[in-house]
């Protein structure tokens, strides 16, 4: 009793710290020997097993997996030196063939006792990596078994697929209906059998696995770099192009509706996200400024004014780190400014620059004025988080 107690918290500490175990050369054997061979669950051993990479993992000692782990280079890192896109197909491509082969050997030499469903789950398996192989050789970017998330071992049903979709899966179930039902007579030579091909085709799906993340790393990674520039591009947007009173914002997110280039779904919905705009539409846009007219009377020549930009058009240039660049823009200008001997209203057009400063060229009557200003809203408001969203997610 006292040796089944202690053997069952010994493989709790080893499900519940994998990492530590892992880093430390775990050893893989004590799973399958006394006295937790003789007293814990063979279901409960093998998510053992996988917890501290002893499948397919770095503590699998196994011939196998050490060599179809070599045909990834340089430790089966994609971000070696020298290691190009093809390369690297070319490489994952070779380790899910030595898989494939792996595969076959299993298959044609199945044990004596082993539980009815052995070759199904094998020619199951076999089937999936032949897609997840056919897409890495079409160097396919959409969904697909492609993605080691799919392959992602889940321990409560001995099944495969991180995802909440139906699909693609890997249609395998190692739990009911094979080792659970195998091993109700856990001394048994078919629960022994089907233990051993269930240890098979676990590490067959955690090298595929591997072989795909090695894949997919700079993909992630690329993904990931794309999602913080068009963060950044966003933030910049909202926050250093002109600033967007609401009917601005409301008529500058029809205008990117109805250039939005992203294809639709069969139900209609956009995919992907939202390109970050490079330009702004401004529209019936107050603000305020100070402008000199030389013809108006001594005193009188440089006074604020108030001034409201009828229509207007800004537009720029992203960085390579999604910073906002080069803006420029023009617009058509009304402005009002309390003066002796000059018409109080004028009209112009208006140069931004960089968002930061404007200047217009101004006529009251006969007489020219220069007005300068720059964007206050921009300075003293901010867009509110509804518009962000509504404009960037279109929710």
């Amino acid at each position: 009793m006292y040796t089944s107690i202690t053997a069952r918290c010994v493989l709790l500490l080893t499900l519940a710290l994998p990492g530590l175990g892992a880093a430390q050369d775990f050893d893989c054997a004590s799973i399958d020997a006394p006295p937790i061979a003789t007293s814990v669950a063979h279901r409960d051993r093998l998510n053992a097993l996988e917890k501290n990479d002893c499948l397919g993992g770095k503590n699998d000692l196994a011939l196998d997996t050490r060599d179809i782990m070599s045909a990834l280079p340089s430790g089966g890192t994609p971000h070696s030196p020298g290691v190009s896109d093809e390369e690297r197909r070319a490489a994952t491509l070779a380790a899910l063939n030595r898989i494939n082969a792996l595969i076959d050997a299993q298959s044609a030499a199945p044990p004596a006792s082993v539980t009815p469903g052995a070759a199904e789950r094998l020619l199951a398996l076999q089937s999936a990596l032949f897609a997840a192989r056919n897409h890495v050789a079409e160097a396919r970017e959409d969904e697909g078994l492609q993605r080691p998330g799919y392959w992602k071992y889940n321990p409560n049903s001995g099944g495969f697929n991180t995802f909440n979709n139906e699909s693609p899966r890997v249609e395998v179930q190692l739990f009911q209906g094979f080792l659970d039902e195998a091993c109700r007579e856990r001394d048994s030579a078919q629960c022994a059998d089907t233990y051993a091909v269930s240890k098979h085709i676990l590490r067959d799906a955690r090298l595929v696995e591997r072989s795909l993340s090695y894949y997919a790393s700079p993909i992630i990674d690329m993904n990931y770099r794309a999602a913080l520039k068009r963060d950044r591009q966003w933030s910049a947007y909202f926050d250093e192009a002109l600033f967007q009173y609401p009917w601005e914002l409301y008529l500058n997110g029809l205008w990117l509706e109805k250039h939005d280039e992203r294809p639709r779904d069969a139900a209609g919905n956009r995919l992907g996200f939202h390109t970050p705009p490079r330009s702004q539409w401004i529209v019936f846009h107050p603000n305020v400024g100070f402008e000199y007219l030389g013809g108006a009377a001594d005193g009188n020549q440089f006074e604020p004014t108030v001034f409201i930009e009828l229509i207007g058009y800004n537009r720029w240039r992203w960085g390579a780190s999604g910073e906002l660049q080069n803006a420029l823009g023009l617009s058509l200008i009304s402005s009002y400014s309390d003066r002796a001997g000059a018409d109080d209203m004028a009209y112009g057009l208006m140069l931004h620059y960089r968002n930061k400063w404007s200047l217009a060229v101004t006529r009251h009557d006969d007489e020219t004025g220069v007005l300068l200003s720059t964007d206050l809203a921009q300075y003293l408001s901010t867009t509110s988080e509804k518009a962000r969203k509504v404009l960037r997610f279109a929710e």
